[in-house]
């Protein structure tokens, strides 16, 4: 990670609104939360019709919570990875809202597999159209 902790120190000192740093393969030295695995194991205790997109984004939310932790070199941070999850249609979560919000105090790490451009997130490939715009968030990819 040294190189690469060199680039996200670099990004971090220039005191970014948000602090998103887009992966391709998961990093040695952060513990990854694997959003699909943990999301699915909660929400599955929820008793069939009441599951409400406001109690998935309040559940997610605590989770991303529970899961910050603090990063001797980078401070807090939340890194996630197998986020698929989050664009399930009958959850309605603003995917890019949790981003926002999650990534202004905390250094939030996503590791992502699918299709990047400059201001779109293609979750698996561009012509799916799920995506994620993260055009107004301050990121960089490595």
């Amino acid at each position: 990670m040294i190189n690469r902790e060199t680039e996200i120190r670099q990004y971090l000192s220039s005191q970014p609104r948000n602090k998103i740093v887009i992966l391709r393969d998961e990093v040695a030295g952060l513990n990854f939360l694997n959003v699909g695995r943990v999301v699915s194991q909660r929400l599955s205790r929820v008793p069939d019709g009441k599951l409400s997109p406001q109690f998935a984004f309040r559940e997610i939310d605590r989770i991303f919570s529970e899961h910050t932790y603090r990063h001797e070199a980078l401070g807090n941070v939340l890194a996630l990875q197998n986020v698929g999850i989050l664009f399930e249609p009958e959850l309605k979560l603003n995917v890019p809202q949790i981003i926002d919000t999650h990534s202004q105090n905390n250094v939030l790490f996503l590791q992502w597999h699918g299709e990047i451009t400059t201001d779109f997130l293609y979750f698996i490939k561009k012509e799916d159209g799920i995506k994620i715009s993260i055009k107004g968030l301050s990121h960089i990819i490595l």
